[in-house]
């Protein structure tokens, strides 16, 4: 609508006539409880999504001395997340209540006893023929569990979450992860630390993650693998 040199003379103008006093501002003395189109206003801006750009943009141009860069964006994270926590509680609220309802065809013995039937063992996609219930060796202990974790920094291979942090937002430490899915092959070559988000991510497409992690082993500690990643050799590192 308005050029640069425009908009540029209509703000000077605007600053010089607050500044001296010639103009006032007309929400002076005013507030959203005590005047429409203050609450109005405030209303939309409460409805309003900001961007992570137009976060940035607010804290770089609207912080004051008092203020913060830092202060006003937590200010405003605060604010968002406040939102979307009630938002949660008010859909689990809802789900509870329908759950709670007589009418209920999810709240059943027998929908329940239908979906265990059409998802237990050899008929579930993701059945191996009982590999999950192996147990596992006795060298799967604490002590060997640290020693990975060790290795790996106290992090997740896969997306990097320190165990502390992952602690702190699942309150659940990080766990070992055996890559080709044999519980008796526990050694350093074929485990890894995971947290449980990519741990039950591994459990589909399981070709796809064992190779993804050995290559990621390779790459790290130059772990070396043999037929198409199928079966462990000796290393450098293995003493």
């Amino acid at each position: 609508m308005f050029d640069l040199k425009v908009k540029k003379r209509m703000q000077n103008t605007l600053v010089e006539g607050y500044s001296s006093g010639r103009l006032k501002k007309w929400q002076l003395g005013k507030t959203k409880d005590t005047n429409k189109s203050l609450k109005k206003i405030s209303d939309k801006l409460k409805e309003r999504q900001l961007s992570n750009e137009h976060i940035e943009n607010i804290c770089k141009n609207h912080w004051t001395k008092k203020d913060s860069k830092a202060a006003t964006l937590n200010k405003i994270l605060k604010s968002r997340s406040a939102k979307i926590d009630e938002i949660n509680k008010n859909i689990s609220n809802s789900i509870k209540k329908l759950w709670q309802q007589d009418t209920c065809i999810y709240n059943t013995k027998k929908f329940r006893q239908n979906i265990s039937d059409r998802t237990r063992l050899e008929k579930n996609p993701m059945w191996l023929g009982g590999l999950s219930f192996e147990p596992y060796t006795p060298d799967f202990n604490t002590e060997f569990k640290n020693l990975v974790k060790l290795r790996d920094n106290f992090c997740c291979l896969n997306c990097g979450i320190s165990e502390q942090k992952n602690i702190i937002i699942t309150n659940k430490k990080l766990v070992i992860h055996h890559i080709d899915y044999d519980k008796k092959n526990t050694c350093l070559y074929n485990c890894c630390s995971l947290c449980n988000r990519c741990n039950i991510l591994a459990n589909k497409n399981r070709d796809e993650w064992r190779v993804y992690y050995q290559n990621k082993l390779n790459k790290l500690y130059n772990y070396v693998y043999k037929n198409n990643y199928d079966v462990l050799i000796n290393t450098q590192h293995e003493k």
